[in-house]
């Protein structure tokens, strides 16, 4: 793509070239020959093209991009791959959460945890019913102050998930239960009035009926932000119903939504 003036002058005719804007300087004349001008176009193609190559940064990223991306300069090419780089950050972030999810789930569940978890998580979302007097409000206010009460930062606040955290021992048909200060729930219940050893072997996990356990926390945190997405919902749709029913948020999340508690004797 060359402009060329041709001007005869007789047997000793000259030949100028326009310089292109990208390209290294060119010879301003060369003989006419046949075998000249092919020479001298050959060599001028063989300049550009190592100019142009000598510009390039060499690419690492071989991804599978449209040509006209992989001729834009870094910055931009970077620019364009952002959006790709982002989208696989997320895939990678959220398949690492799943399995997170699913691993903590089958460890509340092989540890007989899984339905204990749930009370100990939605207990005191019917407390909450009771001393609002929700049952007294309209259906319009009632779901409003559900949504404000079944908010993440409250239900899942990381205190509740601490190592005091307390697992009891399984009584017949009921679950293990959890509370959150191990040491002192058996204080309030009444441990260590005939032996004084015994809050002592509740903090170090050894007493046979209520133990501290530092690592349950982080699972059933974990099984609280799982739990709750999504939730809302079905729990607004229900609630109506519950309140007239007299049934507890917590039976309902439990035994009918999640289905982890395998019957309502459990709550």
């Amino acid at each position: 793509h060359r402009a060329t003036q041709r001007f005869s002058t007789g047997r000793n005719s000259k030949v100028h070239t326009a310089r292109p804007s990208s390209c290294m300087p060119l010879p301003t004349h060369f003989d006419m020959g046949p075998s000249s001008l092919s020479s001298a176009l050959t060599t001028m193609d063989s300049d550009f093209a190592a100019n142009r190559s000598s510009q390039r940064r060499p690419r690492r990223l071989r991804l599978p991009l449209p040509r006209a991306t992989l001729r834009c300069s870094p910055p931009l090419s970077l620019l364009l791959l952002l959006p790709l780089l982002q989208l696989l950050f997320l895939q990678t972030a959220n398949a690492a959460k799943a399995t997170s999810v699913q691993s903590t789930l089958q460890t509340l569940t092989e540890r007989d945890l899984i339905c204990g978890s749930c009370r100990y998580i939605f207990e005191p979302v019917d407390e909450w019913v009771k001393a609002s007097e929700v049952g007294a409000m309209s259906q319009k206010k009632a779901r409003k102050w559900l949504k404000k009460k079944m908010a993440k930062d409250s239900i899942c606040a990381s205190s509740r998930f601490s190592d005091r955290m307390g697992v009891g021992h399984r009584v017949g048909k009921y679950p293990p239960r959890l509370v959150e200060d191990a040491v002192q729930f058996a204080r309030g219940s009444g441990f260590g009035h005939k032996d004084p050893t015994e809050l002592k072997r509740v903090a170090d996990g050894t007493h046979e009926e209520l133990r501290r356990d530092r690592t349950v926390g982080p699972y059933v945190m974990t099984a609280c932000f799982y739990w709750l997405d999504g939730l809302l919902e079905p729990l607004s749709d229900a609630l109506e119903d519950l309140l007239m029913d007299g049934r507890g948020l917590m039976d309902f999340v439990c035994n009918d939504h999640l289905k982890v508690c395998e019957n309502r004797d459990e709550l």
